[in-house]
C-alpha cells in the first residue's frame, strides 16, 4: 500500500527526471517530448487519490465543442480537467492500491499526449 509521502519521495529520487517539489502535496517534472519540446506534468496528492495533470492551453483559446468533435478525440486514453483557467489532460489513480513504480508510465504518456494536443490546438510550446 502506497502513501503520498512514499510516492513523492520516490519521484523526487528518480535521477533521470528533474522532479521539483512545488508544495507538500504537489511535485512537477518537465518531460522531454519531440523536436526539442517538453511538457510540465504535475503529480498531486488529492486525499485518497494521486492526480497526474498537465496544462494544454488557456480555456478561452479553444472552442471545446470543436475540440471534442474532432476525430482525434476518440483515441484519447486520459480525461480532461481544469487547472485554474487552463484546459488540462488528467489521469487519476487510487493511492492505496498504487504501485509506486507504476506512476512513471502514466506521467510520460500523459506528457506526450498533452504536448501533442497543445501543438495541435495552439501551435505553441507554452506548457
Amino acid at each position: 500500500m502506497a502513501t503520498w509521502e512514499l510516492v513523492r519521495e520516490m519521484l523526487l529520487g528518480i535521477p533521470s527526471f528533474d522532479f521539483r517539489k512545488e508544495s507538500e502535496d504537489v511535485v512537477s517534472v518537465p518531460v522531454p517530448t519531440e523536436g526539442g519540446r517538453d511538457q510540465r506534468v504535475y503529480v498531486c496528492n488529492e486525499g485518497d487519490w494521486v492526480s497526474i495533470i498537465s496544462a494544454i492551453c488557456k480555456l478561452e483559446s479553444v472552442d471545446l465543442n470543436t475540440m471534442f468533435a474532432a476525430p482525434f478525440m476518440r483515441d484519447i486514453p486520459f480525461g480532461f480537467g481544469v487547472m485554474t483557467n487552463h484546459l488540462a489532460v488528467r489521469h487519476i489513480q487510487l493511492l492505496d492500491s498504487l504501485d509506486v513504480q507504476e506512476v512513471t508510465i502514466p506521467i510520460i504518456r500523459l506528457a506526450h499526449l498533452a504536448d501533442a494536443l497543445e501543438r495541435q490546438l495552439t501551435g505553441n510550446d507554452t506548457y
